[in-house]
């Protein structure tokens, strides 16, 4: 397909997004399924032009804005286009000998031969506003395409240049990392299976079950894969399972379980002896994960909940050795997968996540054995929805006091700052995604299982 016509796509797929706000992977896993003519190219192509332009969505609609004055009977689809082409010309990095003329006949088609010239002339000198602006919050948040506010709480919590060097970092593409399942065989094992499928991973930096993929690959291609030797999983994901460091024989309950990712890690923690509960209130994600063990060879009991199966929650009260709480949050953490993520937020959404993590950590903590412990994590950097559910948990919860993370992790031979008890990860430092967890020690029965 023509290259024009590629950015004619990106521009179309775009203008939905901004229009409805639904995720952008979403929108374009329909409009791929309705242009089956599209080839694996053409919509390799589309999609980096788009998760590109929605990655600097603040940035390029800057570029553009100047522009965007000039072009008669302007609606979202032109606006569309500008921000593909400011994208295109200021940002994506492409030198390719055949981009200006294809933006320009891009351009036409969107705007009309009359708009197109002066609009690509305009673009091309623009530079945007974003130095201009009278806060160095402000600045870094139109520069790196981020919501003012959760910018300046950044900024105040760690200063203006670790600031910029973490929403830069959000703003890259994640690496391929995975997760050895040790209940098919070791990381070495893992190793040679993946060189021998044309492969050549490369260690983890921080999990000791980690291995990197040095390119992207359809994962139903693999055979490791179809025979369960790995899971796609991020580093700093891996982490959380480790700090739950759950024993062979113990009984162990994942509380908000989602597809399963950190549920399957622990079965081969605990190579598949004990009881390992899987509990979600979403059934499909639950069907997904049933049929994710078995590729995988992990024994887990999932539990609809509180639906369905309250019987079987109520024999565990008092009696689980660990518990993971691995909250629904605002995932801003995860922005560099799903860069959506950052034109969607909203702080009121923020203020009731927070409160339903807070709900969520008292239910898990009934779970608790005596001695046992409670593990709470997110994928979000937001203080709302980490430190402060954290603190007023233990206010709440007198028997339950903070382990430090780092003293945990240790056991794994992983090494992380000591200069706080919670495990806090930023892909600038770690190369993980973000994410934060609290390990909470049980230190007596609760009062309903006494």
């Amino acid at each position: 397909m023509k290259k024009s016509s590629l950015l004619g796509h990106a521009a179309e797929v775009v203008a939905i997004v901004r229009d409805g706000y639904r995720p952008a992977d979403t929108v374009i896993a329909d409009f791929f399924r309705d242009r089956r003519y599209l080839g694996a190219r053409d919509r390799r192509e589309i999609s980096a032009m788009v998760f590109g332009t929605v990655r600097h969505y603040r940035r390029v609609d800057d570029l553009a804005a100047a522009a965007f004055a000039t072009v008669p009977d302007s609606g979202p689809r032109q606006r569309a286009c500008l921000m593909i082409a400011a994208y295109v010309l200021h940002l994506a990095g492409d030198t390719s000998a055949d981009t200006p003329e294809a933006l320009q006949e891009f351009l036409v088609t969107g705007l009309g031969p009359d708009a197109a010239p002066q609009v690509l002339e305009q673009l091309h000198g623009s530079t945007g506003t974003h130095d201009a602006a009278a806060f160095p919050a402000e600045r870094i948040a139109r520069k790196r395409s981020f919501p003012d506010v959760i910018i300046r709480e950044w900024v105040e919590r760690w200063g203006e240049a670790d600031t910029d060097a973490l929403a830069a970092a959000l703003n890259e593409q994640a690496p391929l990392s995975l997760r050895v399942n040790t209940l098919r065989g070791t990381v070495d094992q893992c190793r040679r299976v993946l060189a021998d499928a044309g492969m050549s991973p490369a260690p983890g930096a921080l999990s000791p079950f980690a291995l990197v993929l040095p390119r992207r690959i359809a994962l139903d291609t693999l055979v490791p894969y179809r025979d369960g030797w790995f899971e796609m999983q991020d580093e700093g994901s891996q982490m959380l399972s480790l700090l739950v460091h759950p024993e062979p024989g113990a009984t162990v309950i994942d509380a908000c379980a989602g597809g399963g990712g950190k549920t399957l890690h622990l079965a081969a923690l605990m190579e598949n002896r004990g009881h390992l509960v899987a509990v979600d209130t979403d059934e499909r994600k639950l069907l997904n994960l049933v049929k994710r063990a078995e590729r995988a060879g992990a024994r887990v009991h999932a539990v609809l909940s509180p639906r369905r199966d309250e019987a079987v929650l109520r024999r565990y009260r008092g009696k689980a050795h660990a518990v993971l709480v691995d909250a629904p949050c605002s995932a801003i953490g995860t922005a560099r997968r799903n860069p959506w993520l950052k034109m969607s937020y909203v702080q009121e959404r923020s203020v009731q996540l927070a409160a339903t993590q807070g709900v969520l950590l008292d239910a898990a903590a009934e779970w608790v054995a005596p001695g046992g412990r409670l593990v709470y994590s997110t994928c979000t950097l937001l203080q709302r929805e980490n430190d402060d559910v954290v603190t007023r948990f233990l206010e709440r919860h007198a028997a339950f006091s903070l382990q430090p993370a780092y003293e945990v992790l240790a056991r794994w031979g992983v090494a992380v700052g000591r200069a706080s008890p919670y495990l806090e990860l930023f892909p600038h430092r770690h190369g993980t995604d973000g994410f934060f967890a609290a390990v909470m020690v049980r230190e007596e029965a609760p009062a309903s299982a006494r």
